[in-house]
Parts: structure tokens; C-alpha cells; sequence
């Protein structure tokens, strides 16, 4: 995902049909674990992943 001053925003998505993990959790992780240029600037939990019209699942930034 492009930033409004260029370069990138690492975006996550989490499929989990189960509340156990928050926002916080995920960021704490990667603060813990990652470089700062790695770590999600937002994170978001789906039912399900989206798939393509062949069936795959779809990675694409909308």
C-alpha cells in the first residue's frame, strides 16, 4: 500500500474467526520482533480470505 509521502505501509490481514488476537497484540509482536521498516502500519481481521475468480486466494491492495 502506497503512502501519501511515498515508499510503502506494510498492511496485514488476519483471517480468524477467533477474537483472541487484537490490533494491539499483532503490533506489540512486531515491535518486539521486527525492523521499523517491517512492522504493519494497520492490521485487520477477516472471517475469510478473498478469493479470485479461479478460486485462489487474491493478494491484491484494493
Amino acid at each position: 500500500m502506497h503512502e501519501p509521502g511515498g515508499g510503502e505501509a506494510i498492511y496485514v490481514v488476519i483471517v480468524s474467526t477467533t477474537s483472541s488476537l487484537s490490533e494491539a497484540d499483532i503490533i506489540a509482536f512486531a515491535d518486539e520482533h521486527l525492523a521499523d521498516y517491517k512492522k504493519p502500519k494497520s492490521v485487520e481481521f477477516v472471517d475469510e480470505a478473498q478469493k479470485t475468480l479461479h478460486g485462489k486466494q487474491d493478494n491484491s491492495v484494493s
